[in-house]
């Protein structure tokens, strides 16, 4: 029987990627409140007390470089008050106690198969809000963007959102264990995952797609799961061509797909590059330690499209290296941990987010990144490595 602050941390963790959705008329210090951002700070309460009165912190040793990060983020804020919003710092550094808390209670023996069925349910949530979407047309107040009238926003703010958050929770679902009857329902589930990362049109879901359900099945089979990553590619292609044929997929969106063969021709690669270019200009200046926490948007007058530049615009090059190494080391772990079933799907989850990275228009809010990020640190990281047993 689950806790208060189990129950807490777990509706935390299944609400926070649909925040926009569960807005509510009030604000502080500027910032919007929404339900899961009050269940998050309550919930990061109760396991910060529990952890401490069972005594069960991590070894925060072993996560010493993720945390320098962490706290050089909070640091920058001192220097990006002055020219930014504080609303805005403060949106990012609760970000960043958002992933300390999912680094607490994965590092929690005994509920580590929660944080699983939580990020399950957080997949099928997406699914489902998806399709209620493709079948009503029914979008909630924050999604309605006119830019993405033709695509798939569930209840996320953006496609991109939506599509990612499939994309990268889908090797959990490929790890689940089931006799036949259970296998077709996962057979039909994936294929209806597949539709709604298309729907989206979004390249960044579409590569995070192939790339997190590709590692996962060759970590796992091998050359046999080599073969499976050339059928789901097919399958990707198969989706758009008949979609196209018989009405599934917007004009639009089809146009966009079709349009990957020229992608340097492309309107999202031009932007992107066009963006990437005018970030560069303002970094002039700002290499070293950034414009602080939450700056990005408020200096530049646009979300720089891109993970680590955004993490340079606000922390600079040093926050970027503490980002890079950091992520490289869970890489390293997670390699060494092949053998467990956990370090395959961490490892291929966090593959796929790289091109994610690259095309989300801003990755901090992001939330199930975070929370898979949390939880594989505390994969890697909290039992002794390989070579040493």
């Amino acid at each position: 029987m689950l806790g208060l602050i189990d129950v807490f941390l777990l509706i935390s963790i299944v609400v926070m990627p649909m925040d926009p959705s569960t807005m509510l008329p009030l604000d502080f210090l500027g910032i919007q409140l929404s339900v899961s951002r009050i269940v998050v700070i309550v919930s990061t309460v109760f396991l910060l007390f529990e952890a401490m009165l069972r005594r069960r912190l991590p070894n925060f040793g072993s996560l010493s470089l993720f945390f320098v990060w962490i706290i050089w983020y909070f640091i920058s804020s001192f220097w990006g008050l002055n020219l930014v919003e504080p609303s805005s710092v403060i949106k990012q550094l609760f970000i960043l106690v958002f992933i300390v808390l999912i680094v607490l209670f994965s590092n929690i023996e005994q509920k580590k198969g929660n944080l699983r069925k939580a990020l399950m349910v957080v997949l099928f949530l997406s699914v489902l809000s998806a399709l209620i979407e493709q079948i009503t047309g029914y979008r909630p107040p924050a999604s309605r963007q006119h830019f993405f009238a033709s695509q798939l926003t569930g209840f996320f703010f953006n496609p991109d959102f939506l599509g990612c958050t499939i994309a990268l929770l889908m090797p959990w679902l490929l790890d689940l264990e089931a006799g036949l009857l259970g296998n077709l329902l996962k057979l039909s589930f994936f294929l209806v995952s597949l539709f709604v990362v298309v729907r989206t049109a979004s390249y960044g879901a579409l590569a995070a797609m192939v790339i997190s359900c590709g590692v996962y099945l060759v970590l796992r089979d091998r050359l046999y799961g080599f073969i499976k990553l050339i059928g789901l590619i097919v399958a990707c292609v198969i989706f758009i061509l008949v979609g196209a044929q018989i009405g599934w997929l917007p004009s639009a969106n089809v146009e966009k797909f079709f349009a990957i063969v020229e992608f340097g021709e492309t309107f999202s690669y031009q932007s992107r590059v066009l963006i990437w270019n005018q970030t560069l200009q303002q970094l002039s200046g700002h290499l070293l330690f950034g414009y602080g926490a939450g700056a990005s948007e408020d200096i530049l007058g646009f979300s720089p499209h891109n993970l680590l530049f955004e993490i340079w615009v606000e922390c600079g090059l040093v926050g970027v290296f503490l980002f890079l190494v950091s992520f490289s080391f869970i890489f390293i772990e997670l390699a060494l941990r092949l053998h467990e079933a956990e370090a395959k799907v961490f490892l291929s989850s966090l593959a796929a987010s790289m091109p994610v990275w690259l095309t989300l228009s801003s990755v901090l809010p992001l939330w199930p990144f975070w929370v898979i990020l949390g939880g594989a640190w505390a994969c890697a990281f909290s039992r002794a490595p390989v070579h040493e047993k």
